[in-house]
């Protein structure tokens, strides 16, 4: 009898065994079939439609200390590949942290007149070299400009604070953490019709329920995990990316009020903070489609000074087609388009 029990248990718990290897089968047979279907889409992607190849595999940008200047300074190493022909270039990044090719000492900022752009990927320009983006052109223009003038001695200094991803609020927060803002004379803010989305997205901008605006500050850079540089090498991650935006980007009616006062009170805020400071501020419009209409419903004082580069990449270059200026498998603006824009915003410098 007793035999017969320990039978009758050993065949209950193959039974109860059988269920679950049967189950750890079936789970282990759908993590392969995702995993090749999703190998077989990032094949897909690669052979027939490669816009990513610009992106991936990319090293992007690494926070380190600025070691010429004090801790609170950090900078940037990286690479990137030009869209359409992706030839690889260095990001080279200021002492400042700033996407450009010289450092700043303290007496550079002290003793120069200082132009800062703060901004998204438009205004840091990964995709090309650094001595082609705007802010470079025009600190060569500039200059050359002070050098003809009779008794100028102070140097001009163009400082590049865009970053890729960032909105307005992040840009706030970086210009209030700049330890020279007093010094900027001018402080650019590059407006990119996706700034919207940004402000509903991160929150760093907001309108509490007394209509006042909250404005929260950023953590300090850290490095990426080893999971986020694994999946930076993938095109399927830069789709996921693209297809996010975009929805994000179609706010309701009631959301785009919400983030439209926050814009609005955000700006004021700053222009107010720069101003205190002795320096003048700025808003500048991409010359993208939609760009400056979607900035003009927004009720604007008449004094807030902003320049549409749309308007005068327009005037400047008769027939002007936003395709012929942005790169073929990618929505920036390419080389041409950084030296048009260089070109408007030295005119609109050139008499201040």
């Amino acid at each position: 009898m007793a035999v017969l029990h320990r039978r009758e248990r050993g065949a209950g718990n193959a039974l109860k065994q059988r269920p679950r290897a049967h189950w750890l089968a079936a789970t282990l047979l759908v993590i392969l079939s995702v995993a090749a279907g999703l190998a077989v889409c990032e094949a897909v992607l690669r052979l027939a439609h490669p816009r990513y190849a610009h992106i991936a595999g990319t090293r992007p940008p690494q926070p380190v200390p600025a070691a010429p200047l004090r801790h609170d300074y950090w900078t940037w190493e990286g690479s990137w590949r030009r869209p359409d022909t992706h030839e690889q270039h260095l990001l080279m990044y200021s002492n400042l942290g700033g996407r450009q090719h010289r450092d700043f000492s303290d007496r550079d900022l002290r003793e120069g007149v200082n132009v800062a752009f703060f901004g998204d990927s438009f205004t840091e320009n990964r995709y090309i070299a650094a001595p082609y983006s705007f802010t470079e052109v025009l600190d060569y223009l500039l200059n050359a400009r002070a050098l003809r003038a009779a008794g100028t001695l102070h140097r001009i200094n163009v400082l590049n604070f865009g970053f890729t991803n960032t909105g307005p609020g992040y840009q706030h927060a970086m210009y209030l953490d700049f330890p020279h803002k007093a010094a900027l004379r001018h402080v650019f803010y590059v407006h990119h019709r996706n700034d919207f989305a940004n402000i509903r997205g991160t929150g760093l901008w907001a309108i509490d329920a007394g209509g006042d605006l909250l404005v929260r500050g950023t953590p300090p850079p850290a490095h990426r995990p080893a999971w986020r540089r694994l999946l930076s090498n993938l095109h399927l991650t830069y789709l996921l990316i693209d297809a996010y935006q975009r929805l994000a980007e179609t706010d309701t009616a009631d959301e785009f009020r919400r983030a439209s006062r926050a814009l609005r009170a955000g700006v004021l805020r700053w222009r107010a903070e720069v101003e205190a400071n002795g320096g003048a501020f700025h808003v500048v419009l991409l010359p993208r489609p939609g760009t400056a209409r979607q900035f003009a419903e927004v009720d604007w004082p008449a004094s807030l000074d902003v320049m549409d580069l749309g308007a005068c990449f327009r005037d400047v270059i008769p027939g002007f087609a936003w395709e012929d200026y942005r790169f073929r498998s990618d929505g920036h603006w390419n080389e041409a388009g950084n030296m048009v824009a260089a070109h408007c915003l030295y005119r609109f410098l050139e008499g201040k």
